[in-house]
């Protein structure tokens, strides 16, 4: 093997594409179930005039914040799926269900996933600090240690679901705290009570209906040894939790 050198640029651009492939395909799974609903919330919340008192935001201010707030999600989803892929019992899933990503594919092993978790952590601290969006951050690392190196969500799915909640909240807070141009290092500036509210009404939905996807992970979650709804109290009932409630709220509409 040719050790890189300033004669080889070709090979340094080569470990730097292969660096971001790999990172992309870390996010890839999850992108579109974090990023893409957290980024919206907190675009379509900023854009209503009551949550935040005071404070009209125009469309082409928070469209101009877009980027911010893909960057805030995207990293701390980072995070969590560097912190989560890394563990043998997500390995062992992922050859089951997902073997593209870097580890089970052989792209990048455990412990190199792990000095990049321990490099990426105090960088992407640092970044949304400038963004002013540090304290969700800091409260989603917490909330990420919780969920995969305490197992947290492993032994009881109300745990589980409560805790995906309580991350979904910081993710969405974040999104509308960067879209309305709120920064926790300027304290004058803050939310509205319905900002949070809404918020909160938001991470509700989440902590009842979470568990629908681990209806198609049912074999990934027996190799991981997680007590899923379906696992745990089976796939007929944990499908009727989900549909129940929704049946009972369009017969009141």
């Amino acid at each position: 093997m040719i050790a890189p050198s300033s004669s080889h640029p070709d090979l340094h651009l080569e470990a730097v594409t292969e660096a971001v492939h790999n990172i992309s395909l870390f996010t890839r799974g999850d992108f579109t179930t974090f990023v893409v609903p957290n980024t919206v919330f907190g675009i379509a919340s900023a854009l209503s005039n009551r949550l935040m008192s005071g404070n009209t935001s125009h469309v082409s201010t928070v469209v101009k914040r877009l980027p911010l707030i893909i960057f805030f999600n995207w990293s701390n989803l980072l995070i969590f799926v560097l912190a989560n892929q890394r563990l043998p019992e997500s390995v062992k899933e992922d050859k089951l269900n997902k073997p593209w990503r870097p580890i089970p594919s052989g792209r990048m092993t455990q412990r190199q996933t792990r000095h990049l978790l321990i490099l990426l952590m105090p960088v992407i601290l640092l970044l949304n600090y400038a963004l002013g969006v540090w304290k969700e951050t800091a409260l989603l690392f917490s909330l990420t240690w919780v969920y995969n190196d305490l197992r947290g969500g492993d032994d009881n799915w109300l745990v589980r679901n409560l805790v995906i909640a309580l991350a979904f909240f910081y993710y969405n807070l974040g999104s509308l705290k960067l879209a309305m141009g709120v920064s926790n290092i300027d304290m004058d500036q803050t939310l509205s009570n319905a900002a949070y509210a809404w918020t909160v009404a938001m991470s509700a939905i989440i902590a009842t209906t979470m568990h629908v996807q681990d209806l198609q992970d049912q074999a990934g979650d027996i190799a991981g040894g997680r007590q899923t709804a379906p696992l745990a109290i089976g796939d007929a009932a944990a499908r009727w939790t989900i549909a129940v409630p929704g049946d009972e709220e369009a017969r009141q509409r």
